[in-house]
């Protein structure tokens, strides 16, 4: 049974971590684009509202990765 534990935490360690880091680094990015997007004369302002748009997107999914992984992994446990 401990053994079990174990292995649904590491699961969701392993799932948390890997999942909001690729979004972390995403939004590091894209806040990083947003910033420099001003300075930058050759980018269109549909661009700008894509990054903006995408940003907006990748933050969603990065909240509901963080809520939802504890929920389904403790649903997955008692299967």
């Amino acid at each position: 049974m401990h053994g079990m534990i174990f292995e649904i935490y590491k699961l969701y360690l392993v799932v948390f971590v890997v999942g909001i880091m690729i979004f972390c680094v995403l939004s590091m990015y894209l806040i990083y684009k947003s910033f420099t997007i001003n300075t930058d004369v050759t980018v269109t302002y549909s661009k700008q509202i894509k990054i903006y748009n995408f940003l907006k997107v990748n933050f969603f999914v990065m909240v509901v990765i963080m809520y939802l992984t504890p929920y389904l992994l403790s649903q997955w446990q008692h299967r």
